[in-house]
């Protein structure tokens, strides 16, 4: 089984109190991956690309 973890985070929000609420989930999420996802989604929506639901076919994928 896999488990998908989707959270949706502000742009200015406070990843080391997202990640602190989200590790003892997922322990692969932490301030790093998230600022990352963060930035990685800005850089999408400045190329128009979609980033919603069903449309992030970057994400890592568990094997």
């Amino acid at each position: 089984q896999h488990l998908v973890t989707l959270v949706d985070v502000a742009p200015g929000a406070d990843v080391n109190t997202v990640a602190a609420l989200l590790n003892p989930v997922a322990p692969t999420i932490t301030p790093a991956s998230l600022s990352n996802d963060l930035a990685a989604a800005a850089v999408s929506r400045s190329a128009g690309r979609s980033v919603g639901p069903g449309s992030a076919p970057d994400l890592p994928r568990a094997a």
